[in-house]
């Protein structure tokens, strides 16, 4: 089996809540924005019933892999890994532990995990990373310049960084 199906809908409501977050809007907050954003696209029942579905169970806290492929899915498709890395999120207090949630079930674990990781990452921010985890991240120093320039990016004022035009040329 292959990763998630790219689906329009699910893009559009990740990177809306991601967003959101950066704005320090609160994650249900973000939600209802999105699923009032949503709303207004055709053929957003799909989606929609996926994002309602992450919020319910996110309620009851976490539960087992089976109760999450019962109720969300495998992750197969893009509904299906946004549903269940945005569930992940809501169900748990902090990064590390919505991360391991979000990835540990028999699905396509790889992008229920990057869902969750850019919720959760956006809401609790780099310091949450556990210390151990960024020991061995490859390329750290790039991915951190990432992280920081897309927080300057889609923050409320323009990037101030002097290296940004280095990087970004075009802008």
């Amino acid at each position: 089996m292959g990763s998630a199906l790219p689906a329009p809908e699910s893009a559009g409501v990740l990177a809306v809540i991601v967003h959101q977050l950066v704005r320090e809007v609160p994650l249900r907050g973000a939600v209802a924005l999105d699923r009032e954003l949503l709303t207004r696209w055709p053929e957003h029942e799909e989606q929609l019933r996926a994002l309602d579905g992450a919020v319910a169970l996110a309620e009851r806290g976490p539960v087992s892999p089976e109760e999450i492929a019962q109720e969300l899915g495998g992750g197969w498709v893009g509904e299906e890994a946004l549903a269940i890395g945005l569930y992940a999120v809501l169900a748990t207090d902090g990064l590390r532990e919505a991360l391991l949630l979000s990835v540990n079930h028999s699905g396509d674990s790889d992008s229920t995990g990057m869902v969750c990781g850019n919720i959760g990452g956006a809401l609790h921010g780099a310091r949450a990373v556990p210390a151990e985890w960024l020991e061995t991240l490859e390329l750290r120093g790039l991915v951190e310049t990432a992280a920081r320039d897309a927080l300057a990016e889609f923050s409320p004022g323009p990037p101030s960084d002097p290296g940004w035009a280095q990087r970004y040329p075009a802008w």
